[in-house]
């Protein structure tokens, strides 16, 4: 597993960075992801200007990209993405977001209290959208046995799961 320090490296080749499976047809996925997350966090009824704003600065297309990059420093310790199979274009919009929140941890960018900002809207966003963790809510409040679902057969719950593990880290870690 690579790390980001390889790639600050004036030296460093561009093999030395994962490529995250990006189709080469895309003209700036990194653009892409950043408008995917700014519309995760905040749907587009949202009303809450102020937010939108903060996380527009947050992951803009150039800290999306720089974040990633950032977030190697703890894959290469504690490898939770399948970088050879892992697709960027096509991942979790949580599982994206929790990436780059741990990435910004390591980066000079932001400072630590906007990191957790990030992170408590990271949090939100999640616990909105992610179909694993209602269910797993539903259950902690009086349903039984996840309502009959079994969890985890589909790629898109195994990233919600990676999602929601990746924040439990950096919450207890960095929060």
């Amino acid at each position: 597993y690579p790390t980001a320090g390889a790639v600050d490296h004036p030296d460093a080749l561009e093999t030395t960075f994962p490529s995250w499976n990006m189709p080469y047809s895309h003209p700036d996925p990194f653009q892409q992801i950043a408008n995917t997350i700014v519309n995760f966090c905040c749907p587009p009824n949202s009303q809450h200007l102020t937010q939108i704003h903060e996380i527009r600065d947050y992951v803009s297309a150039s800290n999306v990209k720089h974040f990633l990059e950032q977030f190697t420093n703890f894959q290469g310790h504690f490898p939770i993405i399948h970088m050879s199979t892992f697709r960027i274009t096509e991942a979790y919009s949580g599982l994206l977001l929790a990436m780059i929140c741990v990435g910004a941890v390591y980066s000079d960018r932001i400072t630590a209290g906007q990191v957790r900002d990030l992170m408590e809207q990271a949090k939100v966003a999640l616990e909105r959208d992610s179909r694993v963790f209602s269910t797993i809510s539903w259950d902690s409040a009086g349903g039984s046995n996840f309502g009959g679902d079994i969890l985890g057969r589909h790629k898109s719950e195994i990233e919600e799961i990676q999602a929601m593990f990746l924040l439990h880290v950096l919450f207890t870690w960095h929060g």
